[in-house]
């Protein structure tokens, strides 16, 4: 499975790199929304992981712009700042939104 992660907090990012990696996902990391929408428009992602806030462009018009190029586009989540609310389906297809935690998340099946 392979995964695009555009997420601008760089240790948040490594952090995800790294669990995913370590369960044998293949992932790929950037920083922006622009190098977000480059490599999703360049690559074929099983998920991505996507920021909402983000420098350039927001996970926002990160997706829009995605969904306009891409005849289907990957499902894929979006992290917010605000804690204590559990995942939620934004209305966009193939879209949950998840909360941004200090904790590491277990990712082992």
């Amino acid at each position: 499975m392979r995964i695009l992660i555009v997420e601008d907090e760089t240790r948040l990012a490594e952090t995800l790199r790294q669990l995913l990696e370590d369960q044998r996902y293949q992932v790929d990391t950037v920083y922006d929304g622009a190098d977000g929408v480059d490599y999703g428009l360049a690559g074929q992602y099983d998920l991505i992981i996507l920021d909402v806030m983000l420098p350039k462009m927001d996970g926002f018009q990160v997706a829009q712009r995605l969904r306009a190029r891409v005849h289907t586009l990957s499902p894929y989540h979006q992290l917010r700042s605000r804690s204590g609310s559990a995942p939620q389906q934004d209305g966009s297809p193939g879209a949950i939104r998840m909360s941004k935690s200090s904790e590491p998340p277990s990712m082992a099946a």
